[in-house]
């Protein structure tokens, strides 16, 4: 019976441990590099004052790149065949969720390579741009066939 791939990878322990190890890294990592300006002593104010929508989202992000990394992980040593994709959307999708802030008060890693103007513009519509980052992340998992059956 064809199940999809993505259940085929959930259902594998060592992929899924891999899933979970690069979660609980992102959940952990995230919020170091979001309070990283202000230094590392603001870490439980950013759990304090991050909006509860914001948060689901912080969670929603981990969750998938540890989906997507453990995907990316199966296909090059489980893939048999030559078919190659670009998987650049998920990059992107990473990338961009990386340097958006989740807590208002607080800067992010893009405060220390954009101007203050995008970083305002990048805490102002931060919801906007993690949800597309989301997107982009699936698109990726789309693209590395994890919605094919096999």
């Amino acid at each position: 019976m064809k199940q999809l791939k993505i259940l085929k990878l959930l259902t594998n322990g060592k992929y899924i441990l891999i899933a979970l190890i690069a979660s609980i890294i992102m959940l952990v990592v995230y919020p170091v590099i979001q309070t990283l300006p202000q230094g590392l002593n603001n870490l439980d104010l950013w759990f304090k004052i991050i909006p509860p929508f914001n948060f689901v989202l912080y969670v929603l992000f981990s969750l998938i790149f540890g989906i997507l990394l453990s995907l990316q992980i199966f296909n090059f040593y489980e893939t048999r065949s030559c078919g190659i994709k670009s998987t650049s959307s998920g990059l992107f999708g990473i990338v961009g969720g990386f340097i958006v802030t989740q807590c208002p008060a607080c800067l992010s890693l893009a405060s220390f390579i954009l101007p203050l103007g995008a970083t305002s513009f990048l805490v102002t519509y931060n919801v906007y741009f993690m949800l597309g980052s989301l997107f982009l992340m699936v698109l990726g998992i789309y693209f590395l066939g994890g919605f094919k059956k096999i």
